[in-house]
């Protein structure tokens, strides 16, 4: 007898704002308010119990955050998009989700061509080691120096210098070990793909083109080395009340220009982190289009059982 794994789906599917404040009603964002609410004001708390759907059984989910000290309500601050990790895959929430959702999403269908705009991670590690019967090909972001589909040795790069050099020369030696463990990584830039077009079935970008300088050109080679009939599944932070994107920086001759003051994220290959460039708002539904797909809109995801606690996981779906 064949046991059916258990499956998510979206609390509501927006295409626009007005349908976005609606989902956003759904009773179950309030109640998991009240369980956020719940967790970070009970002391000693550190793991939170529920289902990991890639790993397909029962966890604890670890907390990491910190508590307030001296004040009168103390909480603990936590990330839930990027917290609750799975002591099993070793994946956040986020990354838990989109897991899910990909391995949904290949259900029924066999030799695809997978394409993760990463490499370096436990979501790029657990995907590769579970989605059997397909080509899935990872990749990370080295530099203009480097040719789109070249793979980069252990020795050809060198992560930009940290103020804190200790921290430089340990993240340095541990990203030397894993490129040279690897036999090296494939770098690819989003503005300019090195696939042929039409020869992906699926692209998955974690939180990856708010950090290209050019998001709308790598819309649209996305569009172009995806087959017809072919799907995006994004994720990044969207301001949802936002009804035009906003440029924090702009890529000049000599490095990034901030325009906004500068917000990076962690970044696997750098100690620096990564720059963002754009704050998505709801313009980015047309900006899919015009790159060239037929339909683009944002799956809303949230459950307790399944340790995504956040107010909303979104998910952006975009047929070629």
């Amino acid at each position: 007898m064949t046991v059916t794994s258990p499956n998510i789906s979206p609390v509501f599917i927006a295409s626009t704002r007005r349908n976005f404040a609606c989902g956003m009603e759904n009773k179950i964002f309030k109640r998991l308010q009240n369980v956020r609410y719940t967790i970070a004001t009970s002391p000693g708390t550190r793991f939170v119990k529920g289902y990991c759907l890639p790993c397909n059984e029962k966890v604890s989910f670890v907390l990491d955050g910190r508590r307030s000290k001296g004040q009168k309500n103390e909480r603990l601050a936590l990330n839930w998009r990027e917290g609750l990790i799975c002591p099993g895959c070793m994946m956040s929430s986020r990354q838990r989700l989109m897991a899910a959702v990909v391995k949904h999403q290949l259900q029924g269908r066999a030799g695809q061509r997978v394409y993760l705009m990463e490499k370096m991670t436990s979501f790029y590690r657990y995907l590769a080691g579970h989605l059997k019967g397909h080509t899935i090909i990872g990749s990370e972001y080295f530099g203009k120096k480097f040719k789109s589909g070249s793979i980069v040795k252990a020795w050809q790069y060198i992560t930009p210098i940290h103020p804190y050099l200790f921290r430089w020369i340990r993240n340095q030696m541990k990203l030397t070990y894993h490129i040279f463990r690897m036999g090296g990584i494939r770098h690819e830039d989003a503005t300019q793909l090195s696939f042929a077009s039409g020869s992906l079935d699926l692209i998955v970008s974690n939180d990856v083109f708010e950090h290209v300088p050019d998001p709308y050109r790598a819309f649209t080679e996305c569009a172009r080395v995806l087959r017809s009939g072919g799907v995006l599944l994004a994720t990044f932070p969207f301001h949802n009340r936002l009804e035009n994107s906003i440029k924090r920086a702009r890529q000049g001759s000599r490095g990034a220009v901030y325009q906004r003051p500068p917000v990076f994220h962690g970044n696997p290959i750098s100690s620096s982190g990564a720059l963002v460039f754009t704050d998505f708002g709801w313009d980015v539904i047309h900006s899919f289009q015009a790159a060239g797909f037929s339909r683009a809109f944002i799956e809303v995801y949230a459950s307790e059982n399944f340790g995504h606690l956040d107010n909303g996981l979104s998910i952006f779906r975009v047929t070629r």
